[in-house]
This record gives C-alpha cells, sequence and structure tokens, in this order.
C-alpha cells in the first residue's frame, strides 16, 4: 500500500508557533475582560458615592429645612403677641426644640435701648 502524502497549501507550523499563539490572544483577551470588569467596577463605585452624597444632603437640607421653619415659628409669635415674657418664649419654644433635636438652643435676648435701659432694669 503506497503511502500517501498531504500536500497543503500553508506551510507546517510548528508546536512552538501554536502554543506562542494561543499564549498571546488568552493574554490579550484577558487584558480585554480585566479593563471592561475595572471600568464596570469603578463606575458602579462612582454610582454608589453619588447615591449616598445625595440621600446625605437631602438630610441636611431637610434639618435645614426644619431649622428655618422652627425659627420662623419663633419669629411669628413675636409679631403675633409683639411683646413677649421670657416664660411664654421658653413655654412656646419647648416643643420645637424637641420637635428638631439639631437645634441646640433657641435664645430670648430683648434689645433694650440705652435711654429705657433703667426702667428696663
Amino acid at each position: 500500500m503506497p503511502l500517501l502524502r498531504r500536500t497543503s497549501a500553508f506551510p507546517p507550523v510548528s508546536a512552538r508557533m501554536v502554543l506562542l499563539s494561543v499564549l498571546m490572544a488568552g493574554s490579550c483577551a484577558t487584558a480585554a475582560l480585566f479593563f471592561l470588569v475595572s471600568r464596570l467596577e469603578t463606575r458602579q463605585e462612582e454610582l454608589r458615592f453619588q447615591e449616598l452624597a445625595q440621600r446625605r444632603f437631602t438630610a441636611i437640607r431637610i434639618g435645614t429645612e426644619g431649622a428655618l421653619a422652627a425659627l420662623h415659628a419663633v419669629n411669628q409669635l413675636f409679631a403675633a403677641m409683639g411683646t413677649v415674657s421670657g416664660e411664654q418664649f421658653s413655654i412656646y419654644t419647648r416643643p420645637l426644640l424637641r420637635a428638631h433635636p439639631y437645634l441646640v438652643a433657641l435664645g430670648f435676648q430683648r434689645n433694650v435701648l440705652a435711654e429705657d435701659r433703667t426702667a428696663y432694669e
């Protein structure tokens, strides 16, 4: 039986070249996947940070609006009653301080003109 010789249009490739080609293709695929996953993780962290920052900003805004509402309420007390005693002020502001724990205190200071000072004291 005669041996058939195979002829090919491609020159014979050594095993070393095949291994080198597979190694290079694998390295390129690994580098591409690393780059894509890295960008994905970075984007997820940025979104998480933005969400946390938005939550904090909203909490601060709500607290500030609450404090301003309390101050406007105290201002309306003086506008409605004119002269307010220290005891009336304390009675009025006590629930406001309980409702807004981030307010440390609401102070009562009366402005007295120099010529009225002796009459006030």
